[in-house]
């Protein structure tokens, strides 16, 4: 394992996995992005044409990714997939649910085998199918650890709390990563300082989000879509940002667990 990890990105959204996970592993690049939704992908290409992602091709079909090809080129795998399944703000349906995407994430793990992997959904996933997902890593070969944590933790106006996974190999640990535990991320604060507290000890790229004046209840972090065009239309800016996770809070997720591994 080289100091730049290479990453796989599956139901990429609009990035915002993977911008946390290049805070929290400086050096990390994403190789390949895997997402359906039309203006994510547009979103995704624009960040890319503004430097603020890796210049990376785009697949648009889970389903018909295939794995294999992509064995020794990457390190980690993230995957923020689908949360509906599991939301207390939807049905619940569980492995019923037709964007119930998990089997085709574990799939693709499997043909892949990185040496990491980093999950994101909801915090209703853990009473509601998690078991299922810590079961199919352990019989990968991956021992897990998880935690969640919420926008408000990195200083954001609003709560959305998020489910985080890393999953390590059962025989090898971290053996051969640079990450976060070398880097001082066991003497982050318990608690934030908040919005008017006083940040300077703590890593620049853990600091708040910025409120995004133009949608209320939701961070720029560097990522909105809003800023692409003013005039597309607001339910599809709403959804891909609702669905999307602050990088500074994903980045305080990954650090926690990384060094607690």
């Amino acid at each position: 394992m080289d100091s730049s990890p290479r990453t796989l990105s599956l139901c990429a959204g609009i990035g915002g996995l993977d911008l946390g996970i290049q805070l929290a592993l400086p050096g990390s690049r994403t190789v390949c992005f895997v997402e359906r939704d039309a203006f994510a992908c547009e979103v995704l290409a624009h960040q890319m044409e503004e430097g603020g992602l890796d210049q990376a091709p785009v697949w648009t079909d889970l389903r018909t990714f295939d794995g294999t090809a992509w064995r020794g080129c990457v390190d980690l795998i993230a995957a923020g997939y689908p949360c509906q399944p599991f939301s207390v703000a939807g049905q619940r349906q569980g492995e019923d649910d037709e964007r119930h995407l998990w089997p085709e994430v574990h799939r693709i793990i499997g043909e892949v085998r990185p040496s990491l992997v980093i999950l994101e959904n909801v915090p209703g996933h853990i009473r509601l199918g998690f078991e299922r997902v810590l079961a199919d890593l352990a019989g990968l070969g991956f021992d897990a650890e998880w935690a969640t944590v919420r926008a408000s933790d990195v200083g954001s106006c609003h709560r959305r709390e998020r489910l985080f996974v890393v999953g390590y190999s059962n025989r090898t640990g971290l053996q051969g990563w640079h990450g976060p535990q070398r880097q001082g991320a066991h003497e982050l604060p318990s608690w934030p300082p908040g919005p008017t507290g006083d940040w300077s000890s703590i890593p620049r790229g853990l600091w708040p989000a910025t409120p995004q004046p133009k949608l209320r209840g939701v961070d720029d972090a560097g990522q909105s879509p809003d800023r692409m065009d003013p005039h597309r239309d607001r339910i599809d800016r709403l959804r891909c940002l609702g669905n999307a996770v602050v990088p500074q809070q994903a980045a305080l997720a990954i650090r926690h667990l990384l060094a607690r591994i």
